[in-house]
């Protein structure tokens, strides 16, 4: 059973049909895998190893098998760079996100400074206003003083006319009285001539 399944095996890897040709390339035979096997190093007598001419597909097999360790080779560079460029992009979007935030905490505070600086505007043109109000009442008080000042140096003088004519009132009276003491002596006397003439 096994001879016989071995017998279909063989047969069928020799009936395999060759590729079809292209341009400019030669017909090459497809060995069996009989040939395979028996090409493959671990199955070969050392010393047959150097005096036996590899054919043109176990060639061109080495060449596409070393192309493509090259290939693979040069994939899992690729693949190492690129996840070099994928770690850096992560870091580098990581690190435009935090600025990005960094910027938006910087322009939420630039525009809270705005508002501020429109409020100190606002309360700088209110001041600004009490000051002009205030300069406006100073230089009244100032007017206001200025005329009360020369009010009251006529207040002085009109205090010393006043003093003046109360001293000459004062004066007046006191020689009206001593008339008038003189005047009751007078008539005292007089009276007391009468009485005696009469009686």
């Amino acid at each position: 059973m096994k001879s016989i399944w071995r017998q279909k095996y063989v047969d069928m890897e020799v009936s395999i049909p060759n590729p079809p040709l292209s341009k400019g390339r030669k017909e090459a035979t497809m060995p069996t895998l009989v040939t395979l096997v028996a090409s493959l190093p671990q199955f070969q007598h050392p010393f047959s190893m150097t005096s036996v001419p590899k054919s043109p597909f176990e060639t061109r097999v080495a060449s596409d098998e070393e192309a493509l360790d090259k290939a693979r080779s040069c994939l899992m560079e690729g693949m190492h760079v690129l996840n070099e460029v994928y770690a850096r992009t992560r870091a580098r979007t990581e690190q435009l996100s935090q600025c990005q935030i960094v910027f938006e905490e910087a322009l939420e505070g630039l525009k809270q400074l705005q508002t501020l600086h429109e409020q100190t505007e606002e309360e700088a043109k209110g001041l600004r206003e009490e000051v002009v109000g205030l300069s406006g009442r100073n230089q009244s008080l100032v007017r206001d003083l200025s005329q009360a000042i020369g009010q009251q140096g006529e207040l002085k003088i009109l205090n010393q006319d006043l003093q003046l004519k109360l001293d000459d009132v004062v004066s007046r009276r006191v020689s009206a009285v001593k008339e008038l003491e003189g005047i009751s002596q007078r008539y005292h006397s007089l009276k007391s001539q009468y009485t005696e003439k009469v009686s």
